[in-house]
């Protein structure tokens, strides 16, 4: 084996049954095969042998929290005033008072001058739940400054940016009036209790909509951020041209920090696994340029590899399938790619594109099925 920045590259002749490895495990092309800190099965490895895949890598785990290794963007003393202030709202609306938008207001802008004042010159300090009880202080803070930050690098404006973090920042109070036996059962929810916690956006909305100093972009993230771009969402199952992308950027912060965090009844995701279900999500849940987007800047936060690899299989909105065959650097959002196969499942003449030059076709997602990732070699040959 031998170390290489974030990677450490391994032989498939080297695994064995039982072995454990510190990082997630992938192809060399990048797609991820294996989680971390789970033992290896003897079927796993048979099934990589079969397919005549030889060498690997695994990346080291990352936690949320870099602040021992860089400079954190965000103080503890603003994330606890931040927590206080939601403290306080959910209160409101438990006791159904009006809200005291302003303190709601001031607490954005103190996150607001922090994150421009250290961009570039710190880390992303996200919060790690530590108990049971702050879980959705914690969740609400960290999925406020992740979409605060994304806005930040998509272009908008400060007055934008501001409001998604207002929105971000109030995007589950709903969640107070849902019994606590439902909203932290451990199990599966029944049908019942599905319908109880899908009306949390709803209770939320309602709680800010008549508030005036509050923009229709927050007030469309608390009503919208469990609406899917495929319009299999929740409450009202509308898509994307409905939802707009600040509902959007909401909901990806929302899904990875969900993911990532650790709760009494479930271990949370290392990264890369939370980036790839965000990218196996992509044209269903979420719109493709937002997600591919999203991992690129977490990709690029925590040091780890680029999902679009030199060699890794795509599908384009189109619904062709191509192979990446170079690019620009690497964090490329468009790449250099070989069309295998069109929309209608049929094979191409391997025409090489450039998607710089190309502002018709934009990849959706990484093709990580291994079953397919090896269909679409056997076209390649």
């Amino acid at each position: 084996m031998s170390e290489n920045g974030t990677k450490t590259n391994i032989v498939v002749e080297f695994l064995k049954p039982g072995m454990i490895l510190g990082g997630d495990l992938f192809s060399k092309e990048g797609t991820f095969l294996w989680p971390a800190r789970k033992p290896l099965t003897q079927e796993f490895i048979n099934k990589l042998k079969a397919q005549g895949i030889k060498d690997l890598y695994y990346t080291k785990e990352v936690g949320k929290d870099l602040s021992e290794v860089y400079p954190p963007m965000f103080s503890e003393e603003i994330k606890e005033e931040a927590k206080k202030v939601i403290s306080n709202v959910l209160e409101s609306i438990k006791e159904d008072k009006r809200i005291e938008i302003q303190q709601v207001k001031e607490i954005i802008e103190q996150l607001f001058k922090e994150m421009i004042h250290k961009l570039g010159k710190a880390v992303i300090n996200l919060s790690v739940v530590k108990n049971y009880d702050e879980y959705t202080y914690i969740h609400s803070i960290n999925v406020t400054i992740l979409s605060m930050f994304f806005s930040k690098f998509l272009g908008a404006s400060d007055f934008v940016i501001k409001e998604i973090g207002t929105g971000a920042l109030l995007h589950d109070v709903g969640k107070v009036k849902i019994p606590t036996s439902i909203l932290y059962k451990p199990g599966e929810l029944t049908e019942e209790e599905l319908t109880v916690i899908k009306k949390h956006p709803i209770i939320g909305y309602f709680a800010i909509k008549d508030e005036p100093t509050v923009s229709t972009y927050a007030k469309k993230i608390v009503l919208f951020h469990h609406e899917r771009y495929d319009g299999n969402g929740y409450p009202l199952g509308i898509k994307f041209d409905r939802i707009g992308r600040y509902p959007q950027i909401v909901s990806l912060a929302d899904v990875f920090d969900a993911l990532t965090s650790e709760r009494p009844y479930k271990k949370g995701m290392t990264i890369p696994q939370a980036l790839d279900f965000i990218m196996k999500k992509s044209g269903t849940y979420f719109e493709p340029l937002l997600a591919q987007r999203f991992i690129i800047e977490i990709s690029k936060l925590y040091s780890l590899p680029s999902p679009y690899a030199v060699g890794a299989f795509v599908l384009l909105n189109t619904g062709e399938k191509a192979v990446i065959i170079e690019k620009d650097s690497e964090y490329s959002m468009k790449p250099k790619v070989l069309l295998i196969e069109n929309s209608l499942g049929r094979v191409t003449s391997k025409i090489k594109l450039n998607l710089q030059l190309d502002p018709h076709r934009y990849i959706v997602r990484v093709i990580t099925e291994l079953d397919e990732v090896e269909r679409l070699k056997i076209l390649l040959m």
